[in-house]
């Protein structure tokens, strides 16, 4: 992880010093997420969020050479991931689909991430953790549904 984290670094110093160096004629807007919902660690952001938050990044008005942090609202509970989907998908829980017995409840390290200056500038407030694990549920129910 160290590694990854470092390459993280590295990549974010290269294209500040571009910027700087080269004038490139365009903006440059660096959109950091914690972890795109999939990872094991303390946040998460939806990829509708971060698909978004690209988008409206091109838009002129957001002004060049800024750092922006993209998070759920809250810390990511990932133990609770199996408690959403018991709550939300009762039928589905009581067919066996989802497995959760068979494998042991996930530790997390509590994080909060301040991504307000994101959501100012662009308008909208990041997906809470229950709503991303909702829509990672929905789309493989879809999947299980297409296989059966």
């Amino acid at each position: 992880m160290a590694v990854y984290c470092a390459s993280k670094a590295l990549g974010f110093e290269a294209v500040k010093r571009l910027g700087v160096e080269q004038e490139p004629s365009f903006d440059i807007v660096h959109i950091m997420p914690s972890w795109v919902l999939g990872q094991l660690e303390g946040t998460t952001v939806h990829l509708d969020d971060m698909a978004k938050m690209h988008v409206l990044a091109l838009d002129s008005k957001v002004q060049d050479d800024q750092e922006f942090m993209a998070a759920s609202p809250e810390s990511t509970d990932w133990a609770g991931a199996s408690d959403i989907a018991r709550k939300r998908y009762l039928k589905e829980c009581a067919r066996g689909i989802f497995g959760f017995d068979s494998i042991p409840r996930p530790l997390t390290r509590k994080l909060r991430i301040d991504s307000r200056k994101a959501e100012k500038t662009f308008g909208f407030t990041f997906k809470p953790f229950e709503e991303q694990v909702v829509s990672v549920v929905d789309h493989f129910l879809e999947l299980v549904a297409g296989k059966e």
